[in-house]
């Protein structure tokens, strides 16, 4: 068996089709899941949909606090893909600690074992310092006819693996279309958010963790991203959504969802200072 790592905002849609089983880390930002997780699911949902359906993966999350709305984004995401848990998520708040460490390794391992054929063919070990690396998962696959690769993530990580076949938020979070040619055209909705002053982290988490729950709820979502500002800018906007259509009719009926303007109505503008919005065709 062969381990191959990939950062999340690298891990391509290749890596995941060429890998047997997946191995994801990610820290938990804002009450959901890494800006880079995300991105990972964004490139590679619509490519695996129908190649790696039951395929075996595994998840860590670490944050500082609550990860509810986090694992339900993840929990989402992977029914849609039609992954297979092999254990549920593993969760750890504050540093983490070598039972944490250890429990991470256990979770590699198990996904590892369940790409174990029955009659095993020689395989490569490999060392517990490059199986599981800082803060990403191992990405784990089992060669078919050719040597089996991995993927990994970074902070915001994703690890891969091979096996058989895939797919994502479900209608949710990548609802229409097949493969690479869908992701070329469409409509898209950016839309950015200025907190007013006094704003808790909280009330920001319980925005993310609301938002994030759309894509299950709004069949027309094709994708859905969301985080917060990375600080880098002093004149940036605090928070960010990103959503993708198949068309621009589709992007009227999330506008005007019930759902959706329930998140806006009861957690988004008790707290809005600043809004800028912008749609194009893809």
């Amino acid at each position: 068996m062969e381990v191959v790592s990939r950062p999340a905002l690298t891990a391509s849609a290749p890596d995941v089709l060429e890998a047997d089983g997946y191995l994801l880390g990610t820290p938990v930002n804002l009450g959901y899941l890494s800006g880079a997780l995300k991105h990972f699911f964004d490139q590679i949902y619509y490519p695996s949909l129908d190649e790696t359906s039951r395929r075996p993966y595994g998840a860590y999350l670490h944050g500082n606090s609550d990860a509810a709305g986090a694992l339900r984004a993840l929990d989402s995401i992977t029914t849609g893909l039609r992954w297979r848990a092999v254990r549920p998520p593993l969760v750890v708040n504050g540093d983490p600690a070598k039972a944490d460490l250890e429990a991470c390794w256990e979770l590699g391992a198990t996904v590892a074992a369940e790409l174990a054929p029955s009659d095993p063919p020689p395989t490569r070990t490999l060392p517990p310092s490059r199986a599981l690396r800082r803060s990403g998962a191992p990405v784990l696959r089992r060669s078919r006819a050719s040597p089996a690769r991995r993927a990994e993530a970074p902070r915001s990580d994703a690890r891969l693996s091979t096996r058989p076949s895939a797919r994502r938020c479900g209608r949710g979070c990548g609802g229409r279309g097949g493969r690479y040619g869908d992701l070329m055209s469409g409509f898209r909705h950016v839309v950015m958010f200025v907190w007013a002053e006094g704003t808790t982290t909280g009330q920001q988490e319980e925005v993310a963790a609301r938002l994030g729950e759309l894509p299950g709820v709004i069949p027309q979502i094709r994708s859905y991203s969301l985080g917060a500002d990375a600080g880098i800018g002093a004149d940036n906007h605090d928070f960010v959504v990103v959503g993708d259509f198949a068309s621009e009719e589709d992007f009227l009926v999330y506008r005007d969802h019930p759902a959706h303007r329930a998140v806006i109505d009861e957690y988004i503008t008790p707290i809005l200072a600043g809004r800028a919005a912008v749609q194009y065709e893809l």
